[in-house]
């Protein structure tokens, strides 16, 4: 018995032969081709869903500020709930992290002027990390919006039109790139009581227009 465990010994502090180390460098190498590429896949979702909920929460808040003051507003930043500043047409693309305006502190928001009565309110809203926002009216009564958001490093950007509710769009490009703050999507044109986003060049690649999910 003896004999036997030393001859095990001495196998055992022979350690691994060059062929033996290869073909675990080779496993790991496949391993890490398998893996890479995935991990950067899920992030690129992950960031994808992220986008997604910054345009559910902008959609609320667009949707509260027409029971307020039956209007739409545009997004902006940098005002408080008190000092609202209304708006139409064109909103300004909201990059995060952004915090939500509170009455106190200012921060983003949705912010509207009606166009007979002159009311202005203001709803606030976030933006993620990394996300980009955009909420624009037509120019006429602010009585159609659509709302866009992607992330920098995401390759989805997503859409909703009030004229097309319960619906959202969304166009692809995987080579966009995180070096510019401005939205990489095309925004439509807004017109009240149109759908404004099928079939309308969205900026995409493969996915070149705005298409409904």
């Amino acid at each position: 018995m003896l004999g036997f465990l030393n001859k095990m010994r001495k196998v055992g502090n022979k350690g691994f032969t060059l062929v033996e180390l290869m073909i675990v460098v080779a496993i790991i190498g496949i391993l890490a081709a398998i893996a890479i590429p995935q991990f950067a896949a899920y992030q690129t979702r992950a960031r994808n869903t992220s986008s997604a909920g910054d345009l559910h929460n902008w959609l609320s808040a667009t949707e509260s500020l027409m029971s307020d003051i039956s209007c739409y507003g545009v997004s902006v930043n940098a005002a408080t709930l008190v000092g609202a500043p209304g708006g139409s047409v064109a909103g300004a693309t909201l990059t995060g992290p952004r915090p939500p305006a509170t009455a106190a502190v200012a921060g983003a928001m949705v912010s509207g002027t009606h166009a007979i009565t002159g009311a202005i309110s203001g709803f606030p809203a976030g933006v993620g990390n990394g996300s980009r926002v955009n909420v624009s009216t037509e120019a006429a009564a602010n009585a159609s919006y659509v709302i866009v958001a992607e992330h920098e490093r995401g390759n989805t950007a997503y859409a909703v039109d009030s004229d097309v509710p319960n619906s959202m769009f969304f166009v692809k490009n995987d080579t966009w790139s995180a070096a510019t703050a401005a939205l990489q999507c095309t925004l439509p044109g807004i017109t009240a009581g149109v759908d404004d986003l099928t079939g309308t060049g969205g900026g995409g690649a493969p996915t070149v227009n705005w298409t409904i999910k």
